[in-house]
């Protein structure tokens, strides 16, 4: 009777010891820390990227620390990166940050979705549209195209956007018409990058003039609000190669 009790006790030793030594195993396993960056070299030269900008004094930066540095399980082909704006470095003259913490996802050292806050739902969609394959995601995606009705209606979209690139064209134009599928195809790739606008010239005789519009289809990149390049003719390379400088 006593070896009988002996032999339980020791079955329920053994049983306890086994369960403490799981959890604390799992206790134990630590959390992929988050790599501080600074410099943009750092961050363009992956794939694929997020980054979570962030300042010390920030009490909602330092709540989303572990839940984000929890997110890069999920995501192994992710890097996962964290800027202090604070110290030095390239990356926060780079990009345009309106509050903390802001979470940017990147593609090849270009910006895709940026998340204001630590906003679980929207930043897992981010990561969810960084891994999606790029064919698919331009396939998906509605053309981005503003179509101008009036002079007041281009000057406003040249004010707010720093990046344009203008299609002037005609309803009754067939090389017009050739190239509007490149032209929408092109806007649903750099769209993020470049505000892509229409102005037909029938019903816009006055901006055409005011472009010195000879004839159509014909093209202007605007930065900043100066002209930087001009061409006319339904030609495709051209029309990339003055969207890819634009958008770069």
């Amino acid at each position: 009777m006593q070896k009988r009790n002996l032999l339980v006790f020791a079955a329920a030793f053994l049983s306890s010891c086994s369960c403490n030594f799981t959890k604390k195993q799992k206790e134990e396993v630590p959390t992929k820390k988050i790599i501080e960056i600074a410099e943009f070299k750092e961050l363009k030269d992956h794939d694929k990227a997020i980054v979570k900008f962030y300042t010390d004094w920030c009490g909602a930066c330092k709540m989303a620390t572990k839940p984000f540095a929890e997110m890069q399980s999920l995501y192994p082909e992710v890097k996962f990166f964290a800027v202090n704006m604070e110290k030095k470095g390239d990356l926060k003259e780079k990009i345009e940050i309106q509050g903390f913490p802001t979470f940017i996802t990147f593609e090849n050292g270009e910006e895709r979705d940026a998340i204001l806050g630590f906003n679980q739902e929207k930043i897992h969609q981010a990561l969810k549209n960084l891994i999606q394959k790029k064919e698919e995601r331009i396939a998906q995606a509605e053309p981005q195209i503003l179509k101008i009705k009036n002079k007041q209606e281009f000057e406003q979209a040249i004010k707010d956007n720093k990046k344009v690139i203008i299609k002037f064209y005609g309803d009754w134009c067939g090389y017009c018409k050739m190239i509007a599928e490149d032209f929408d195809e092109l806007s649903k790739e750099y769209g993020d990058k470049v505000k892509f606008i229409e102005v037909e010239v029938t019903d816009n005789q006055d901006l055409a003039k005011e472009h010195d519009i000879r004839g159509v289809p014909a093209f202007e990149s605007i930065e900043n609000g100066t002209k930087k390049d001009s061409f006319s003719g339904a030609n495709k390379d051209k029309l990339q190669a003055a969207v890819k400088k634009l958008a770069a």
